[in-house]
């Protein structure tokens, strides 16, 4: 009988979570088109906006329809009285979470799957047409800045082909941080050893005194290659461009714990969102039969929202160096699931 229940719970939690999922996404979607549609349009075709915004609006949609669907299916089992019937047969809580546990997985399993091999390619086919998918963290005006080990890079534009740079400006700092000396060149190319820098202007900050050069040579880590890595939002990235970046911060525009943080996030995140499915059980929990469902459908989503709100200020933490990468990435779904547990157990009830 118990197995049975399983299946019935599960089953109702899925067939729900997909009507939810593709109904708000299809909403979303749509409401995207309209605003968007001239941009699209004059792109390359709405078919192919369509197509690319999809996996990004769907990774953002999928936890909150995770737990809506949850909530909406459990409620309205509550209120029948199914739920009560099956506490009866020896179905607690803690055994809720168990028959909901593959469908937690899945929704885990699907959002990894958008974040690592959907978002990347939909995220070039937007730059592709012109459109920002995401904020650039080294982008925020039309020039690129970047770090090349002690100094500052500022760079205004790039070939398609990464091998070509121009308008270069590298600031030098001294063993002390200070900026020592700045070289300001028309364009660069890719050579064996590093860069070569053309019709280059060396000023030296120390006596404010000016000197022109033809042609330097830059010894640089930068590659060909590398360039859409580093100006890229790390939404953009998969895991291993991530810990690429991560693992040489000699050259990026942000320090190596940003990169390790959103490693993290790209593993805790799944995990965050299959929790937040489970959370429902222990707020359909709280209806007696014949109830409205208002009351605790309202607290799941407030629940829900909340623990978007702690979750982007521990972000903004990690990625300002103020908390750890891995804290700050599963702090969150850590505290999300000792609240779930604790919920569960003080509802529990000897069946």
């Amino acid at each position: 009988m118990i197995g049975y229940l399983d299946r019935y719970l599960l089953t109702k939690v899925t067939i729900a979570f997909a009507i939810v999922f593709l109904s708000i996404t299809g909403l979303a979607i749509s409401l995207d088109v309209l605003s968007n549609a001239d941009k699209a349009t004059q792109a390359g075709g709405v078919l192919t906006y369509i197509s690319a915004r999809l996996p990004i609006i769907s990774m953002k949609l999928a936890p909150m329809a995770g737990l809506l669907a949850a909530l909406v299916a459990l409620l309205g089992l509550s209120r029948s009285g199914e739920l009560a019937a099956a506490a009866a047969l020896g179905a607690s809580q803690l055994r809720t979470i168990r028959a909901l546990a593959p469908a937690a997985f899945a929704l885990a399993g699907l959002i990894f799957f958008i974040g690592e091999f959907a978002i990347p390619p939909a995220a070039k086919t937007l730059r592709a047409m012109g459109l920002e998918p995401f904020a650039k963290v080294a982008q925020p005006t039309k020039a690129v800045w970047l770090r090349d080990g002690k100094h500052v890079i500022r760079i205004n534009k790039i070939s398609d082909d990464e091998r070509e740079i121009e308008n270069i400006t590298i600031f030098k700092r001294s063993i002390d941080g200070l900026l020592a000396f700045e070289i300001h060149a028309k364009s660069a190319n890719r050579t064996k050893d590093g860069w070569r820098l053309k019709n280059a202007e060396i000023l030296d900050l120390s006596d404010q005194s000016r000197k022109s050069e033809d042609y330097i040579n830059w010894p640089s880590a930068l590659i060909p290659g590398s360039f859409r890595s580093l100006v890229a939002h790390p939404s953009e990235l998969t895991l291993f461009e991530l810990r690429a970046i991560a693992n040489a911060p000699s050259v990026s525009p942000k320090p190596d714990y940003y990169y390790k943080h959103w490693i993290q996030l790209r593993y805790s995140a799944p995990v965050s969102s299959a929790i937040m499915l489970l959370l429902a059980i222990p707020f359909a929990g709280l209806m007696m039969r014949g109830r409205s469902v208002a009351p605790p459908l309202a607290l799941g989503l407030l629940s829900g929202f909340a623990f978007f709100v702690v979750e982007n200020f521990s972000t903004v933490a990690a990625e300002s160096g103020a908390i750890g990468p891995y804290a700050g990435a599963w702090g969150p779904p850590v505290l999300l699931l000792l609240i779930l547990l604790s919920m569960a157990s003080f509802q529990e009830r000897p069946g």
